[in-house]
């Protein structure tokens, strides 16, 4: 069923005469860009929805990194060694800047 067919069956059956005459005319005049725009926009989105992948976290979960993780925490309890806010803001800023001199602060 073509979409001004349909639209126009429901609008009929809604109470209101001049709400569905008012409705109706939008009907045959329009050409529907709007609602072409939302269904495409709405498929789209659904498609990505369905695309996620919610275990893919992007950090790897290896005995290796688990290690890893256990040694930084372990450092961080016998130093007491952390980073400062203003040292990762100040890192952060650097991002999509020509400024490459700035290294991350977590890595030694």
């Amino acid at each position: 069923m073509e979409i001004r067919e349909h639209l126009s069956q429901h609008i009929a059956a809604l109470p209101g005469h001049l709400v569905k005459e008012v409705l109706l005319r939008w009907v045959e005049t329009s050409d529907f860009s709007v609602v072409a725009l939302d269904q495409a926009l709405a498929e789209q989105e659904a498609a990505l929805d369905n695309s996620a992948d919610p275990s893919d976290t992007g950090y790897p979960y290896t005995e290796a990194a688990f290690q890893e993780d256990d040694a930084a925490w372990q450092q961080f309890e016998e130093t007491g060694e952390s980073y400062s806010h203003e040292e990762v803001a100040a890192w952060l800023k650097t991002w999509g800047t020509s400024d490459d001199s700035a290294t991350c602060p977590l890595i030694p």
